[in-house]
């Protein structure tokens, strides 16, 4: 079953198609699959601006567990700037895939989830890291209305 809606999405409308709701670990793949809509990296500044500068940076740590630190975020160029700790940076050395999650604002139905690929800045005082986008997505929070889609891609995996 496939149903079509329109939704405003950053600085247009964005025709989604939703599919029959589906439960289990498939239902985020499915979603980004089949209720995709692709748009270019220059659309992201309007959901993060929506949502504001501060973000939730997820790394992994050399034991494979998540680490998780509050950020502000800044654009330069295409690319998405982020303050960042020892241990925050060292991670991103061993392991450069990283996910930014902006949680959803009061009465907004859906939270920002962007991955993407960083690297420490280039200067040897300041322990920033610069992330280069890769897929974003819109993800329905519980308290959004089930009707509407669970998942927009915001930006689609290359």
């Amino acid at each position: 079953m496939t149903a079509v809606s329109t939704f405003l999405v950053s600085n247009g409308p964005l025709e989604c198609r939703s599919v029959q709701k589906r439960e289990g670990p498939q239902a985020a793949h499915l979603c980004s699959v089949l209720v995709s809509i692709p748009v270019a990296v220059d659309a992201l500044a309007g959901p993060i601006e929506e949502r504001g500068s501060t973000a939730y940076l997820v790394t992994v740590r050399t034991d494979d567990r998540p680490h998780v630190v509050a950020v502000t975020v800044a654009w330069r160029g295409e690319t998405l700037v982020v303050g960042a700790g020892r241990t925050t940076t060292a991670n991103v050395e061993r392991h450069p895939d990283v996910t930014l999650v902006w949680a959803a604002r009061p009465g907004s139905a859906y939270s920002l989830i962007v991955d993407g690929t960083a690297r420490p800045l280039a200067a040897a005082d300041d322990l920033s890291l610069v992330i280069e986008p890769r897929k974003a997505v819109l993800h329905r929070t519980p308290e959004g209305d089930p009707s509407i889609p669970s998942c927009i891609t915001v930006l689609p995996r290359p």
